[in-house]
């Protein structure tokens, strides 16, 4: 667990795609990141910034409703969340589209999504109330009784982290679904609420729409760096992701994406 990080803008790192309000946005092992953008187009960008590829509901992908999130799979593909629709379509990495699941799962307005070190996938149902955690296409466990959550993250150990901006908290599961511990965290509405990505540091990213910033904290809840905390950087962060040590972070209002180096000390 990290005790202090320090972080620093990656300085070559300057996206040129155009963007609308981007949605989600992940790397890959490589370095390169995929970014949801609202109107269902993923751009894949090379670590400077450089788009490589768009693909999506313009190249075979199903027409997007509400894409809220997108994550990674184990095995390279990626699944991008759609709030409207209830669904997550599945892209092979080379940008095929592979089949949509979770008509089943009941899912309203969901608009969080991980996936585990075991490959299992993990939803914010948000309207109803509920963290989703599917293995294998099928619901193998819920999370009931939550506030609206509009992310899950998920660390090494299977423990999650669940925010819920509505009663600003961030509520921490065991990997049984036993509640741990609740972190307070800046009050925000659910479609621009906070999202999570966990660090190789072994620190939890959390974006702050509200403040517009992006905090650092350690698996105690204890803050341990700002983004953007002693000067302006982002409009309205959004998703953010991470690889390494590398951070990534999406800026809906003023549309693009930032990256950041966060380091132990």
């Amino acid at each position: 667990m990290a005790t202090a990080v320090e972080v620093h803008p990656v300085a070559d790192f300057n996206p040129t795609a155009p963007l609308k309000k981007p949605r989600g946005v992940a790397a890959d092992g490589s370095g390169q990141a995929l970014v949801l953008d609202d109107d269902g187009q993923i751009v894949k960008l090379d670590q400077s910034g450089k788009s490589v590829s768009t693909f999506g509901s313009g190249t075979g992908g199903p027409h997007s409703d509400e894409p809220s999130d997108l994550a990674i799979a184990r095995d390279g593909s990626f699944l991008v969340l759609d709030a409207g629709r209830g669904q997550i379509d599945r892209y092979e990495a080379s940008g095929r589209f592979l089949g949509s699941l979770g008509a089943d799962w009941g899912m309203y307005r969901p608009r969080g999504l991980a996936v585990g070190a075991s490959g299992k996938v993990y939803v914010a149902d948000t309207g109803h109330n509920r963290v989703i955690v599917a293995a294998d296409l099928k619901i193998e466990k819920e999370l009931k009784d939550l506030d609206q959550p509009t992310d899950v993250e998920v660390d090494p150990r299977g423990w999650m982290y669940v925010v819920q901006p509505e009663v600003s908290k961030l509520a921490v599961f065991d990997q049984d679904g036993k509640q741990q511990a609740t972190w307070d965290v800046s009050r925000s509405n659910t479609v621009e609420g906070p999202h999570l990505a966990f660090l190789e540091s072994g620190a939890l990213a959390v974006t702050d729409p509200a403040r517009r910033l992006v905090v650092i904290l350690d698996l105690n809840g204890r803050e341990l760096e700002l983004i953007g905390g002693s000067e302006p950087i982002f409009s309205q962060p959004y998703a953010i992701g991470s690889t390494g040590g590398r951070l990534l972070v999406t800026d809906s209002a003023r549309p693009g994406v930032k990256a950041f180096e966060v380091l132990s000390r």
